[in-house]
């Protein structure tokens, strides 16, 4: 009985032991180390570092002002001391002003920041780093780049699609017969095709991963935004890869491309995984109500968007989702507390969309919407919407808040807000403002902000080192970009260059 006691004893210290371990090895694996992409660190400021790739991103993703839009040293070295100024000038603000960055609107939108980051780094790392290309389809690719097709191409509604494909199959309709048929509109289009690595248009997969032949009837191929589009080739233009130089540009390009298309692919299957089971239930009279509200800001935003965009260009930090929420914020007083609708078990007021679209402005499928096609539309974009938010969730349970590249596009955004706070209270100091005009506003950094940036870095001198042999590496192209993402909430990829200093000495620091 004893022995029985003693036996019976130490299997519960082993069985508690393997318990312990499992959990352990649980835990362990739940809060595992995000793997950290690999950076180049081209400067140190106190307790912050630029990269090389961020200072290429400010210098090339934005417009920068005329002295310093060129590759020239002096140029580089004025955009190196900007960066390494906005970084003091942030530091500053956080200690003389505090309160500036617990605002809750400017942390929300840091969030917001963060948050699509998050995402972006996980459709790479569970979908970009998964694919593996046919190296046929590369090849046959590579050859059908050079092609510059000319095509005739008319919509049809999804209706109508069955009997279409019947009547193409037959191979006794012709083209202007079919468009008789079936066309959507009056119209037949012409247009040209060309291979373009930034997109994954329907149309483009087709034709820039299948031979076609000249007279060929296409389709009909679904398009983006619904319906589906029927094309045919009237011929082509071949343009040869005969350098060097032109023939690794297109390979690279197209293995771009079918990356991008693969990993969508893999990106869809999880996403869907992640939203199984989910099903998004409207109140139908408060989607009504809200729609009624958002739509003339919808289309009141449409009408300023080009001067938004060049208030962007010009140093002004202004988004579209940003304008439509303050616009939205005074008109739904009524409506916070009432249901909106009802996602895997969780009831959302309008007021807890509100603060979704603080972090998550909405993003239209359709970047052309007529007023009846509104209220679906929107539907959809706040169905994306809560689809993001899970998809959010799943992210920080993997841990990607932590990983470095994603810290590094929430601290340039909070650097780059803090610095243009700080930059404006000094001249405020000193009774002026920044003004519009490119020669009042460098007068302006020449007589006061250069001073200024001057003893920032004298008393940052101990804290600052620079990568001198990074930095002269670096190549900058003297083109003009003002660089957008398409279909997230926040579009603009970086913040308005920082023109804080005409100065291009690196006469302080010490070298990294």
């Amino acid at each position: 009985m004893f022995m029985e006691k003693v036996l019976l004893k130490r299997k519960l210290i082993i069985a508690f032991a393997f318990v312990g371990v499992f959990s352990l090895l649980l835990l362990l694996l739940f809060y595992r180390k995000p793997v950290q992409l690999e950076e180049v660190i081209l400067a140190k400021v106190a307790d912050r570092d630029i990269s090389v790739a961020e200072f290429i991103r400010r210098a090339e993703y934005t417009i920068r002002p005329r002295y310093c839009k060129g590759n020239y040293n002096v140029h580089k070295k004025i955009i190196l001391n900007s960066l390494i100024a906005e970084k003091l000038l942030a530091i500053e603000t956080e200690k003389n002003d505090p309160d500036v960055i617990e605002n809750e609107r400017i942390l929300n939108y840091l969030k917001g920041r963060k948050e699509q980051a998050m995402r972006q780094y996980m459709y790479y790392d569970v979908a970009v780093k998964k694919v593996k290309l046919d190296s046929s389809l590369v090849r046959r690719t590579f050859r059908l780049a050079g092609r510059r097709y000319r095509i005739k191409y008319f919509f049809v509604d999804d209706s109508a699609v069955g009997s279409l494909k019947k009547d193409i199959a037959t191979g006794k309709a012709s083209f202007d017969s079919l468009f008789q048929k079936y066309s959507t509109s009056k119209a037949m289009y012409k247009d040209s095709l060309f291979f373009y690595p930034f997109t994954q248009d329907p149309v483009a997969k087709y034709f820039y991963t299948t031979s076609v032949k000249k007279g060929e009837i296409v389709g009909p191929i679904k398009i983006d935004g619904g319906g589906s589009v029927v094309i045919m080739v009237e011929g082509w233009r071949e343009r040869l890869a005969i350098t060097d130089t032109d023939r690794l540009k297109r390979q690279e390009d197209v293995q771009k491309w079918l990356t991008d298309i693969k990993a969508a692919q893999i990106y869809e299957g999880f996403v869907k995984d992640i939203m199984k089971g989910k099903s998004v239930h409207f109140n139908s009279e408060v989607f009504r109500r809200v729609g009624k509200l958002l739509m003339p800001v919808y289309f009141r935003m449409k009408r300023v968007e080009g001067e938004l965009f060049l208030n962007a260009t010009f140093g002004k930090n202004v988004e579209i989702g940003d304008t439509l929420l303050l616009h939205f914020k005074d008109k739904i007083a009524d409506l916070r507390n009432e249901i909106f609708f009802n996602v895997d078990g969780k009831e959302w007021t309008v007021g807890d969309f509100e603060k979704e679209l603080q972090k998550h402005p909405l993003v239209f499928r359709k970047k052309s919407i007529s007023p009846q096609e509104f209220p679906e539309q929107f539907k959809l974009a706040v169905v994306d919407m809560i689809r993001d938010y899970y998809l959010t969730k799943e992210a920080y349970r993997r841990g990607y808040d932590r990983v470095n590249v994603v810290k590094r596009v929430e601290d340039m955004w909070r650097d780059a807000i803090l610095a243009e706070y700080g930059i404006r209270k000094y001249l405020r100091g000193k009774g002026i403002g920044l003004p519009e005009k490119y020669e009042e506003r460098y007068k302006i950094i020449e007589t006061y902000i250069n001073p200024y940036v001057d003893s920032l870095q004298k008393k940052y001198d101990s804290e600052i080192s620079v990568n001198l042999d990074e930095f002269e590496k670096i190549k900058l192209t003297r083109i003009d970009m003002f660089v957008l993402q398409f279909n997230v909430p926040f579009p603009v990829v970086v913040p308005p260059f920082p023109e804080v200093t005409t100065d291009y000495r690196l006469d302080y620091g010490r070298k990294m």
